[in-house]
């Protein structure tokens, strides 16, 4: 534990080091294709939900066009140009851009969760229904 640093992962340094190579080129596959199924899958419904923010009026109506094969092309420009914007960031910083973008991210998370939140008791409260029910109930 005390040798972890930027070297690479503790688990491949681990494998690595208890002389299994191999196992740790595999550990390294599996990570990068887990960031890359993350990617797509984000890339997706990032492009999907900007379409349908757009589709009922909650978002600029130009993303509401899709293309004859129904993929929002333009929301998914735009989803593309923030990656493109991250990409660049860590270019141009590098080693600063994730410190940058975290507090960014972390702070448009609490925003919407607490909108959520919000949300959600202001319904309950408006049907009648308690703040808190049973565990496991519907």
């Amino acid at each position: 534990w005390n040798k972890v640093g930027t070297d690479g992962s503790p688990f491949v340094l681990m494998l690595v080091g208890l002389g299994i190579g191999g196992a740790a080129t595999l550990l390294n596959v599996v990570v990068l294709t887990a960031a890359l199924s993350v990617a797509n899958v984000m890339t997706y419904s990032n492009a999907r939900v900007l379409y349908d923010l757009a589709s009922s009026g909650q978002a600029p109506r130009f993303l509401a066009h899709t293309n004859k094969r129904g993929v929002p092309v333009r929301a998914l420009l735009l989803n593309s140009g923030f990656v493109a914007v991250a990409v660049l960031l860590n270019v141009v910083l590098p080693g600063k851009a994730l410190a940058i973008l975290i507090p960014v991210v972390v702070g448009a998370e609490l925003i919407t969760w607490s909108i959520i939140a919000v949300s959600h008791l202001r319904f309950r409260a408006r049907e009648g229904v308690g703040l808190f029910k049973t565990p496991l109930s519907p």
